[in-house]
């Protein structure tokens, strides 16, 4: 599971919003129009990172959203009409087991299948943008999310040592930090 990262913002510009399946790229100044990007299951800057910014005299780039595929660093231009091209563009999520993710095998070469290798698949998984307002980890509506990355996940059934099946809801916040995940059970 991977949630993708926003790029960086330039002046007058909002930075893209973190990836769905595709990453996204600004189309004009002070506007949330965002679009995809070429930044995909299979394409972008590299697996995971995302390309760093580009320094330049009139209007440097922005640097571009980490995730499953990181985004493109923008265009370099001294057009003050278009400007807002030098924001990069954010990179793709990917959960294993969602229907248009492109799993990778132990060696990095895609398998066309959205299953990931381990065995780890995740099922009724929703992804979301980073342009959509969805619950924090806290519970309240936001839009995007600042901070660290978090999934919920719900069992909904355990298999119970006496051979019945309790269907039981345990919800469990999987928060990532530095690269390492803590379980929160509530």
């Amino acid at each position: 599971m991977v949630a993708a990262g926003g790029s960086g913002s330039i002046y007058k510009s909002y930075g893209a919003p973190g990836g769905d399946l595709t990453g996204y790229k600004v189309q004009a100044y002070f506007s949330k129009n965002f679009v995809k990007s070429d930044t995909s299951q299979t394409d972008g800057y590299s697996l995971g990172i995302g390309q760093n910014g580009v320094n330049h005299d009139w209007v440097p780039t922005s640097g571009a959203g980490g995730g499953y595929y990181g985004g493109k660093t923008g265009k370099v231009t001294e057009n003050l009409n278009t400007q807002y091209l030098a924001v990069s563009s954010s990179g793709s999520s990917y959960i294993s087991g969602y229907e248009g993710c492109n799993s990778i095998d132990e060696n990095g070469k895609h398998t066309n299948s959205p299953n990931h290798y381990s065995g780890i698949i995740f099922y009724y998984g929703i992804m979301y943008n980073g342009n959509t307002t969805f619950l924090s980890p806290l519970n309240v509506p936001e839009e995007g999310h600042i901070g660290d990355g978090a999934a919920r996940i719900t069992s909904l059934y355990h298999n119970c040592s006496c051979q019945q099946y309790n269907y039981i809801q345990t919800s469990i916040l999987l928060k990532f930090i530095n690269n390492f995940v803590t379980l929160e059970f509530n």
